[in-house]
């Protein structure tokens, strides 16, 4: 039977800890590709928010944007292929999971491609909570546009049958806040993720939530 609501989850530091690794891996892209080291702290602060902060590889911003899709692409190709970066879910979400199932359809929008989203679901154990996803191979199949716009969440709404009126997306970044906005749907922020509590804060989510023991109390209190 169809559920009343649905939760839209973003993946990548909200569901599994990819921030971890990814400071190390881009060290490691860096020194493989003959690169300067990175500034790890400005890529910390920029992830999903703005191309306009230099990475530190001594390459005009320009560059440096050809640079990161080509790092993501390469993480991508490294989790496929050495099972390696494998983020690891982060402590309780399969508790937070396991009580929204009960009463919310659960689905996935992401900028990660969908190989790899998949790989990383099925080593956490975490796939058979979600009933659809969206990821970047839709930007290429579909033609959708990436975060903040809202055409994969719009699209997933679709597909899934529900009005804006029962949709909450769930995400840690700016882009996952300002694309709900975009769409009409109420957000919820976390910030045990990539961006910090003031930054989410200034972007009025419909709920902040600061640990994950929270999440489904406080998703519940406004779906």
């Amino acid at each position: 039977m169809k559920k009343d609501k649905l939760l839209l989850f973003d993946f990548d530091g909200t569901l599994v800890n990819s921030q971890e690794q990814l400071p190390s891996e881009l060290i490691r892209f860096s020194q493989e590709f003959d690169l300067p080291e990175p500034d790890t702290d400005a890529f910390q602060r920029s992830y999903m928010k703005s191309e306009d902060v230099d990475w530190g590889w001594g390459v005009p911003l320009e560059e440096q944007k050809v640079l990161r899709s080509k790092f993501f692409r390469w993480c991508d190709d490294r989790t496929l292929k050495y099972k390696k970066p494998m983020p690891r879910k982060f402590d309780h979400v399969d508790n937070q999971l396991e009580n929204l199932q009960k009463d919310f359809t659960l689905a996935i929008v992401t900028s990660r491609p969908e190989s790899s989203t998949s790989v990383i679901l099925d080593h956490n154990g975490l796939h058979d909570f979600f009933v659809s996803k969206r990821t970047q191979s839709d930007q290429l199949i579909r033609g959708h546009k990436d975060k903040p716009n809202p055409d994969k969440l719009l699209c997933i709404i679709e597909e899934l049958g529900y009005g804006l009126d029962q949709v909450t997306m769930i995400g840690d970044t700016c882009a996952d806040v300002d694309m709900a906005h975009n769409a009409g749907v109420q957000s919820v922020a976390v910030t045990w993720g990539f961006q910090d509590r003031s930054y989410l804060i200034s972007k009025n989510p419909s709920v902040i939530v600061d640990e994950m023991m929270d999440l489904a109390s406080a998703i519940r209190s406004i779906a």
